[in-house]
């Protein structure tokens, strides 16, 4: 049992295509979700209702989940993510009552993968990425974020893709900024 789970996550990586970017910073509509990263899906919802509500377009690859904290060292009920919507130039975000804000993605130097597949094996792929920067001399250098390819374009979790991009350092560099 435990030799085809290890063939199975071996084959997932096989399909990974892991590129190196030097990506922009990315601005934002969010909203900030303290608790297990499992509730991401309706606080995203709800901000794509906000942006709908205010009729910002939203297009295959502008929606945006950041994930702050690590679940392996922190307990889930203080986990921190922020789901977003990508603005459009010249599209500010107003007060509102919903909790949502205006904010940023960092750029910067990031190893990005596209994760093809059920959400629940999204865990596998962020453990390949940081054994990969630690194996290239890289460490994580901020929160990694996800790009929803398709979402809401597939019935079936099985169709979902997922672009992951982790900031990366290289060992020694203070991931602070």
């Amino acid at each position: 049992m435990a030799q085809k789970a290890a063939e199975a996550q071996e084959a997932q990586e096989s399909s990974l295509q892991l590129e190196v970017r030097d990506l922009e910073p990315i601005r934002v509509a969010a909203k900030r979700l303290i608790g297990p990263y499992e509730g991401l899906g309706d606080t995203l919802l709800e901000v794509k209702a906000w942006a709908e509500a205010h009729q910002i377009p939203i297009n295959a690859g502008d929606v945006i989940s950041v994930t702050h904290d690590n679940p392996v060292w922190t307990r889930a009920s203080k986990l921190r993510s922020d789901a977003c919507v990508r603005l459009p130039d010249g599209v500010e975000v107003g007060e509102n009552e919903e909790g949502i804000v205006e904010t940023s993605v960092a750029g910067g130097q990031h190893y990005t993968v596209i994760h093809r597949g059920n959400p629940s094996k999204l865990p596998d792929t962020y453990k390949y990425l940081i054994h990969t920067a630690i194996r290239q001399g890289n460490t994580v250098g901020g929160a990694p974020y996800q790009v929803y390819l398709n979402a809401g374009e597939v019935a079936d979790e099985d169709d979902l893709q997922v672009e992951i991009n982790l900031p990366v350092k290289p060992m020694g560099a203070c991931a602070i900024q």
